[in-house]
């Protein structure tokens, strides 16, 4: 079918290539002009100065990620506070991406319709709209998945022994994927699956061809090595944990995740229809029953299996982003498989524009969804522009250290964080404290205190603001109309 559209075989991967960029600007174009959100513009701070701490200390970012550092610098130098610069590259690298998807899935389905509509199956994901949508996420999720997919290119003339050029390049590329972000210690494990499945390299009942598979992939565990070394030496793994132990050990917690895991991956078209007896969903998901039993490929679906394991550990669904990969194949070839499966019940010249149906009325259903789900972050950015310069507008001049109390904007974290770091950005000044007041306990970052909380006296100048959702407008107050009871 895309062979057709994409012309002769020779072209297929540029004409792949081109759809691919098209596509996904014209998917992302919602975004792009949307101011940062959350912790984005704490990142536009970042430095070439901090690369080595990142490297070799305690860096700036949870984990061990220097990498992700790495990509903020650059487009810093190259974008500054240009969110459309920002938005575009993560965009590109998206679209990049999803193009690797499809060239992985015609080495392995043989197939350049599959592998068309995997590519595209990919770019279009609402799944994926966080992750691309939000700078901060595409540093790390888009941009190490865009690098495993590179080496994964390499990797896959599974018929011969790599050369040693090949194996250095790959091995290189794999470390610098995990240095972005963790999230590409999945790649392995995924190539093992596609050779089980495929039948390359062992059965499930051979288990010394098992071995040999497994150590076929020995340049992946060289940089895994190598990545987990840098990780120890630099100290962040310690905080890591520590961060992650009381997650880990929740039983509840850990079945929530699964529960999320398997509505991100097995139920997409639930993220954006909002059916409230489930009514979308279970439609969706005798769809996918019945695509399984008329498919000649199921072994494509069971790599949709590998999407449950790095939902276990986060509710983001950014974490969604490299399981796409293979849930992206696998779709596509119970669409294709399934549709042929109807060729002795239907007239075959009906085959391909029923294909080309089924295809292009799943990709508007997912273009809808990736549009819902990038509105919240395109308010979001509406918001974290405007309070700011309200502030700004109001108090043009403040005192060093002075305490700004915020209360009644939006709760979420990605209005605080964003909102805290840009006016701190707007007077220049990193010793003022913000606070969002809310009936809680403080937050980390997000200095999210409750009121009764605050002192009646103190020695910073302090200014209160009350914030009107519905009319958008920020209001300066004294203590008493801000909620402050003191005698």
């Amino acid at each position: 079918m895309l062979t057709n559209v994409l012309g002769k075989k020779g072209r297929f991967q540029w004409g792949l290539l081109g759809i691919c960029i098209l596509f996904s600007f014209v998917l992302y174009a919602p975004i792009l002009n949307s101011y940062f959100i959350a912790e984005d513009t704490q990142r536009l701070t970042y430095h070439w100065s901090e690369i080595n701490n990142e490297f070799f200390g305690i860096g700036q970012t949870l984990g061990y990620r220097p990498g992700t550092t790495v990509y903020h610098v650059i487009n810093n130098m190259l974008w500054g506070r240009n969110p459309v610069g920002h938005h575009a590259t993560a965009v590109f690298i998206h679209a990049l991406t999803g193009w690797l998807v499809g060239l992985f899935a015609l080495r392995v389905t043989k197939n350049e319709s599959k592998a068309g509509i995997a590519a595209l199956l990919f770019a279009s994901s609402p799944a994926h709209a966080e992750a691309v949508g939000w700078i901060s996420a595409a540093a790390g999720t888009v941009t190490s998945t865009f690098i495993c997919m590179l080496a994964l290119s390499l990797w896959t003339k599974l018929d011969r022994s790599p050369d040693a050029l090949t194996i250095g390049l790959v091995t290189f590329l794999y470390l610098i994927a995990l240095l972005t972000k963790e999230i590409a210690g999945l790649l392995p494990g995924m190539l093992m699956v596609i050779d089980w499945f495929m039948g390359r390299r062992f059965t499930v009942w051979q288990t010394k061809e098992i071995f040999r598979s497994f150590l076929f992939y020995w340049p992946f565990y060289a940089a895994l090595g190598v990545f987990a070394l840098l990780y120890w030496n630099s100290g962040a793994l310690e905080d890591a944990v520590a961060y992650g132990t009381p997650a880990g050990i929740s039983i509840l917690l850990f079945i929530a995740r699964l529960s999320l895991s398997l509505r991100f991956m097995f139920l997409p078209i639930g993220n954006f229809i909002d059916v409230g007896s489930g009514i979308g969903n279970l439609v969706w998901l005798l769809l996918f029953v019945i695509l399984i039993g008329l498919s000649r490929a199921r072994w494509t679906f069971v790599l949709t299996l590998v999407a449950l394991i790095p939902s276990l550990f986060s509710t983001g669904g950014r974490m969604a982003y490299m399981p796409m990969v293979g849930f992206s194949m696998g779709l596509a070839s119970l669409l294709f498989d399934g549709t042929y499966g109807l060729s002795n019940r239907i007239n075959p010249k009906l085959i391909n524009p029923f294909l080309a149906g089924m295809v292009g009325i799943l990709l508007l259903g997912f273009g809808i969804g990736v549009y819902r789900e990038l509105v919240p972050v395109i308010k979001a950015g509406e918001v974290i522009w405007s309070i700011p310069r309200q502030v700004k507008d109001q108090v043009p001049e403040l005192p060093p250290k002075s305490e700004i109390y915020f209360i009644g904007f939006p709760d979420e974290l990605i209005y605080r964080w964003g909102i805290i770091y840009e006016v701190r950005y707007l007077y220049d000044d990193p010793t003022l404290t913000t606070y969002s007041i809310e009936n809680g306990p403080p937050v980390g970052l997000t200095d999210k205190i409750p009121l009764d909380t605050i002192p009646c006296e103190s020695s910073q100048a302090r200014y209160f603001f009350k914030y009107d959702a519905h009319s958008k407008v920020l209001s300066q107050v004294g203590e008493k109309e801000f909620g402050l009871v003191c005698p």
